[in-house]
């Protein structure tokens, strides 16, 4: 189910993605229950086609269902084989982040430490603004999408 909605958003969001300039976008964001998931999709730079090439982030949220270690490592692989698949996207070019609470014991942001130094960076277009994100060190890319509009505007 979760691959065949990624697929058919993909479709849906390339073509309007084309028409507005616009070469990343929140894919999937926690719509069926058993999913709680938010994936964004980041398509490559010059790419011909948005969503031939590109990077996905997707941020797991903890099940409820899932009582183990074992059982949320198992819903994540089967999640992340899926993710790719209706992708067609290689495991490397998918990037893995857990989201749950965000304050730690002391009562410090943990989602503003750094998580790896891979630097995989990559720069996207917003309505012939280009930005470069990193995927792959934060927990939040740097780029949030669901302020599109504002950008737009002060832009504008």
């Amino acid at each position: 189910m979760l691959g065949e909605r990624l697929t058919k958003r993909m479709k849906h969001l390339a073509k309007w993605g084309r028409r507005q300039g616009v070469s990343c976008f929140r894919l999937y964001e926690r719509d069926i229950p058993d999913h709680p998931i938010v994936i964004d999709w980041f398509a490559d730079e010059g790419a011909q086609h948005i969503a031939q090439s590109g990077d996905a982030v997707a941020w797991f949220y903890q099940r409820t269902r899932d009582e183990t270690s074992e059982a949320t490592s198992a819903y994540q692989q089967a999640a992340c084989e899926e993710i790719c698949h209706s992708l067609s996207l290689s495991p490397e070019r998918l990037f893995v982040k857990q989201r749950g609470r965000q304050r730690d014991q002391q009562g410090g942001r943990a989602q503003y430490e750094k998580l790896d130094a891979r630097r995989a960076c990559k720069v996207v277009d917003e309505y012939g603004v280009r930005f470069e994100l990193n995927l792959s060190d934060y927990l939040d890319v740097g780029l949030f999408l669901d302020q599109r509009p504002n950008r737009h505007s002060l832009r504008e």
